[in-house]
């Protein structure tokens, strides 16, 4: 269990964040690569576990959507600290989009292979190119993409906009999702040539191509291996543009030695994917500067607003608690604690006997933990907060000082 009254912050940045997300610290925050005893972490791509910080730590933030490179994807450790994960759902969606619609049409009209040849004509006679192009050009005919079905399994933020790319070229597209929400649903085109599956099998029989856009957990680790690849149509297309692993690359490779797929795209290139049938780019999928800014953007902002007003939004292991500020409200006081009976009312308790008023209690619980944020119009004791730190089930205590 640990407290603190909040007033300057230390950030420490681990990878490259773009500047437009830094520039939204001020003054009173410290931040950079050599942070000590950091109040909060902002990072990429770099694997982090957060037993390797101190009490002082109490968010971290992932400029991206994926997050197993944090605590290998499982958040108990953190959550047992009073530790805050944020992402930045949706930032990068755009690009993940793009690079993989980029991709399906690249391969469907040979261009990377039809590039590779051209490259030959270094230095060549123009008449002699003519010639070549004109003999060889049938190597590379490809299909067009409007006779296809492109299958989409995970119906989340980038999902979504590639559904909706797809259908504005003229697929037929068949999407399946486990949990698709609301939110989502009302994004998703109402177009004839779009339906949901009700299971991933309909997609998988269905579909000449198939791209997966789900996180990277225990439950989708190999999601497509070779008994998915068994329903799958011959010579069907797969597609990666979501995380390392979701495929058995193995089983990937041994259907395209066997001729049961056609090609392998993907944006995780390794030794293992070197193969003729496989084209990969260079886990490009969110690297465009704008995803990176917008990324950098929401995942600083949400920091901030946590450090400043308590507010959580986009975390991945704390209940959503966002709460107006009163223009009378002194201090606010954040606690985070075991989703166990009784947590307010001892809050309350001690509050009242030391004599403050309570003007507003707002928080809510996810099933492990609750989070709840008090404001008061007074300072508040040292004794009192150290009092409320010390009830059972409580796992971290602030006390932010608003100015006036």
């Amino acid at each position: 269990m640990s407290q603190k009254m909040d007033t300057a912050h230390h950030i420490l940045v681990r990878n490259k964040i773009h500047p437009a997300g830094l520039a939204l610290f001020g003054a009173s925050y410290t931040v950079g690569p050599k942070v000590d005893r950091p109040d909060m972490i902002a990072l990429r791509s770099d694997v982090l576990y957060t037993k390797d910080y101190g009490d002082t730590l109490f968010a971290v933030g992932r400029a991206g959507v994926g997050l197993d490179n944090i605590d290998e994807g499982k958040f108990d450790t953190a959550t047992e600290r009073g530790i805050c994960i944020f992402n930045a759902p949706g930032a990068n969606s755009r690009s993940v989009a793009q690079i993989t619609m980029a991709a399906i049409m690249g391969n469907a009209r040979h261009i990377t292979d039809a590039n590779s040849a051209s490259r030959s004509f270094h230095r060549q006679e123009p008449e002699r190119i003519k010639g070549y192009v004109e003999q060889h050009k049938s190597q590379f005919p490809g299909f067009e993409l409007e006779a296809k079905t492109l299958g989409v399994i995970g119906l989340g933020y980038a999902g979504v906009e590639v559904v909706n790319l797809a259908i504005k070229i003229g697929m037929k597209v068949i999407g399946y999702d486990t949990h698709l929400t609301l939110q989502h649903a009302l994004r998703l085109t109402n177009d004839e040539n779009f339906s949901i599956a009700r299971s991933m099998e309909q997609v998988l029989r269905s579909a000449d191509i198939i791209t997966v856009h789900v996180p990277l957990n225990d439950k989708t680790k190999h999601l497509i291996g070779r008994p998915q690849i068994e329903l799958m149509r011959d010579d069907a297309t797969v597609v990666n543009y979501a995380r390392e692993d979701i495929y058995d690359d193995a089983a990937v490779i041994e259907a395209l030695d066997e001729q049961k797929l056609s090609y392998y795209l993907n944006d995780f290139p390794s030794s293992d994917l070197v193969h003729t049938k496989v084209y990969s780019t260079m886990h490009q999928g969110a690297s465009t500067p704008e995803s990176e800014k917008r990324c950098a953007v929401m995942v600083c902002q949400q920091l901030k607003d946590f450090a400043e007003f308590g507010a959580v939004v986009n975390s991945v292991n704390f209940p959503t608690v966002e709460v107006p500020l009163h223009s009378d409200t002194h201090t606010r006081i954040t606690i985070v604690n075991k989703d166990i009976p009784g947590m307010i009312a001892s809050y309350t308790g001690l509050l009242a006997g030391a004599g403050i008023n309570i003007p507003s209690v707002s928080g809510d619980n996810n099933g492990t933990i609750g989070y709840y944020i008090i404001d008061v119009p007074t300072e508040v004791p040292s004794e009192v907060l150290r009092a409320i730190n010390d009830v059972k089930g409580v796992i971290r205590v602030r006390a932010i000082t608003m100015s006036r």
